[in-house]
């Protein structure tokens, strides 16, 4: 069977080792998914390299995909559906996910705009299925001012504050997020965990890609 990287490889994407090195990481979470029948969301397509791969990868996936350029609804296929739109637009972003979701996996690939970076991740998180994986590329062009509306709204800056919400800001102290006798909240200024708290599990930041988990069910 062949690795991701691999796949990535043939299909052009830039998301291989022999680029951005993405690929062999993503195998190390999405390899549990590759036989399962999940919705897997990609937010930019491009040249149609990246939901090329993902479909070749994933063997019963539903794979969605959106993009702000008509001519990528070339791509579409069997199992590839691709819609017309902009990820600056929350409106947009939650027809889709109400239409095709809930998704299991989403993939920012997108406009790497910061402003877009967290419309897009404040809009989907949520929506996001529980136990589900949200991942954003190409965190080095945050960073880009001739990118970039504004460099101090850097979207790097939402990702370090996810780690408060790892560990929900000190508000519990036994590593979980029940708010029961047998995890005791404690209380700062009135405050317990908020939402973001109780559905942040995991942040693992590699060079240019992060991942973040959202916790299952209580």
């Amino acid at each position: 069977m062949k690795t991701l990287d691999q796949i990535a490889k043939e299909s052009g994407t830039d998301k291989s080792s022999d680029i951005h090195n993405y690929a062999v990481k993503y195998d190390n979470y999405l390899s549990q998914y590759r036989d399962e029948p999940i919705k897997f969301f990609e937010i930019g397509v491009q040249y149609g390299y990246s939901v090329k791969m993902w479909e070749e990868y994933f063997s019963k996936a539903e794979i969605y995909a959106i993009d702000i350029e008509p001519r990528c609804k070339i791509f579409e296929t069997n199992r590839v559906k691709i819609d017309i739109g902009s990820q600056n637009d929350p409106d947009f972003l939650k027809q889709v996910s109400s239409n095709r979701g809930p998704f299991d996996v989403i993939v920012d690939d997108g406009s790497h705009h910061n402003e877009s970076m967290y419309i897009s991740f404040e809009t989907l998180f949520p929506l996001l299925k529980p136990g589900g994986l949200y991942i954003v590329e190409d965190l080095t062009a945050c960073y880009w001012p001739w990118i970039q509306q504004s460099v101090e709204n850097n979207f790097n800056r939402v990702i370090q504050k996810l780690v408060d919400h790892v560990h929900a800001s000190g508000y519990t102290g036994i590593g979980s997020r029940k708010n029961d006798h047998k995890d005791p909240v404690f209380e700062k200024d009135g405050h317990k965990m908020d939402w973001w708290d109780k559905n942040i599990e995991y942040l693992h930041v590699y060079r240019n890609i992060a991942f973040i988990k959202k916790y299952d069910d209580l």
